[in-house]
């Protein structure tokens, strides 16, 4: 899948992390296989896990938060479909004037955080 308003391609090769060349055989693997824009990166050993992980922490802004220590109002898990909640299993926690704060097993699913930002725009 090509993340359309994500397209981290870009991203990695203006931060030095990859270059344009390995960036087009990722491309062209993740067309051929249907396999994830990470997995071909780590699976080329064109990055390292650690790498991926910092990368996206600062793309995204990835914190990690207690929820037991979190005032989750009743209408904020109202703002994602229980389906799509079910099917990342992730959970909305936070809403404020520009964004939804959203917990989840998998913060670097990068197809969970692309269906997020749709159906919530």
């Amino acid at each position: 899948m090509t993340i359309s308003k994500f397209d981290l391609g870009p991203a990695f090769v203006e931060k030095g992390i990859i270059t344009s060349e390995q960036l087009e055989e990722v491309f062209s693997k993740q067309k051929s296989t249907g396999k994830r824009f990470e997995e071909i990166l780590l699976e080329e050993g064109f990055i390292t896990e650690e790498e991926l992980r910092e990368f996206l922490d600062r793309h995204y802004n990835i914190v990690f938060v207690d929820l037991s220590k979190q005032k989750i109002h009743l209408e904020t898990p109202l703002l994602i479909s229980e389906d799509l909640a079910r099917k990342h299993i992730l959970f909305p926690f936070k809403k404020s004037q520009y964004r939804i704060l959203v917990a989840m097993v998998d913060p670097y699913d990068l197809e969970a955080i692309e269906e997020v930002y749709l159906a919530t725009g």
